[in-house]
């Protein structure tokens, strides 16, 4: 029941911006998986982290975010918290490097390349 109110929260709707919306997504051997929804608007950037172990106590993780990107690059952190989330962009995806986030359930197990999960959520609006 705790899972299923925690992916209906993380799921409810965002609130409206102009800047677009993606979403990644890294899929580990075990069954665990780990989404994170990027949204960017000039070079501010939020994110919503949500890990999923895959054990059936239901664990599960939850982050969210923001930041200042610098060229390919962003760190994500929340005042108050520990947690930091390293972001490096590419054209195939993004890595993402968790630090001190086992408050937030979400180990460095979920380090790695992330890949689109689907196209991105809101179109591109072109200038």
């Amino acid at each position: 029941m705790k899972f299923l109110f925690a992916v209906l929260l993380y799921m409810l709707p965002q609130p409206i911006s102009n800047s677009p919306e993606r979403l990644y997504r890294l899929k580990k051997d075990n069954g665990a998986y780990c989404e994170i929804r990027i949204s960017q608007e000039k070079d501010q950037v939020k994110a919503s982290v949500f890990a999923w172990w895959d054990t059936p106590s239901g664990r599960h993780g939850i982050f969210s975010g923001a930041g200042t990107r610098r060229g390919d690059s962003c760190l994500i952190t929340e005042p108050g918290q520990t947690c930091r989330l390293k972001l490096v962009f590419h054209q195939q995806g993004l890595d993402a490097v968790f630090q001190e986030c086992m408050d937030e359930n979400i180990p460095e197990d979920f380090n790695g390349r992330y890949f689109p999960a689907r196209k991105s959520l809101q179109k591109i609006n072109s200038r």
